[in-house]
């Protein structure tokens, strides 16, 4: 992979002001991880760390519920935008970033759903008593990594996806009574606590969360294009 830019990192808080010629996108904190053998790492906020038995490969891990994933350190907010980029390994129902807790929690916190027998995309959002939910139809093609985007704050909840360097978005889902978890749960990558429901694994090669603000469509073209010069030749982009 390609680096992109200098940024300095200052007690992993990050500011407009406070970046040098970077080119990725800082609205507010960022947290920009990259995964596999051969590129594992952080490019803005902290290092991720191993939870459970996630596989790793040479530019991706294979995690979910049953394998593990990793841990980004992010505390949560009820505004952010979450990225990933993503290939389900089969049809079966599963989570792909966030930190859902299952339907008996309140807040039940902040999920992608990904459903390639559908297929769709869901974003699950945890109001103070139940959820809300943004539905993208598109298809899911389990050989190709596939870049998405949530973006969530106290009234509105919208799902993105790039295919054939189009974006495609869901309708925005209102939401009342916004709601995370307490104390914050941080944002998970491929691992979830949940074993009843998302039994499907995922390969994810990167992931970006930016809390405190939402992502604009600029923005989103800008991870688009970074990730297309990143992983061109290397990964099969949806």
């Amino acid at each position: 992979m390609s680096n992109q830019g200098l940024s300095i990192n200052v007690d992993a808080v990050w500011d407009d002001d406070c970046i040098i010629g970077s080119s990725y996108p800082q609205p507010s904190i960022a947290s920009i991880a990259t995964f596999g053998s051969q590129n594992f790492g952080a490019i803005f906020g902290n290092e991720p760390t191993i939870v459970g038995s996630p596989v790793i490969d040479t530019h991706w891990f294979t995690g979910g519920v049953n394998v593990g994933g990793y841990e980004l350190h992010v505390n949560d907010n009820v505004i952010k935008t979450m990225m990933v980029l993503l290939r389900p390994k089969n049809t079966v129902r599963s989570l792909g970033l966030g930190n859902y807790l299952g339907s008996t929690i309140q807040p039940q916190g902040d999920t992608f759903v990904f459903e390639p027998a559908i297929p769709q995309i869901r974003g699950i959002v945890g109001r103070s008593n139940g959820i809300a939910t943004a539905t993208l139809a598109t298809p899911l093609d389990t050989t190709k990594f596939h870049l998405a985007f949530l973006d969530v704050n106290n009234s509105m909840v919208q799902l993105h996806k790039f295919t054939n360097n189009e974006l495609l978005s869901s309708a925005q889902v209102a939401v009342s009574d916004r709601a995370i978890p307490a104390p914050n749960k941080s944002i998970y990558a491929g691992y979830s606590y949940i074993t009843s429901d998302f039994l499907g694994s995922v390969d994810i090669a990167m992931t970006g969360v930016w809390v405190g603000g939402t992502l604009s469509q600029t923005e989103k073209m800008t991870m688009l294009d970074l990730v297309t010069q990143s992983y061109d030749g290397i990964l099969s982009l949806a």
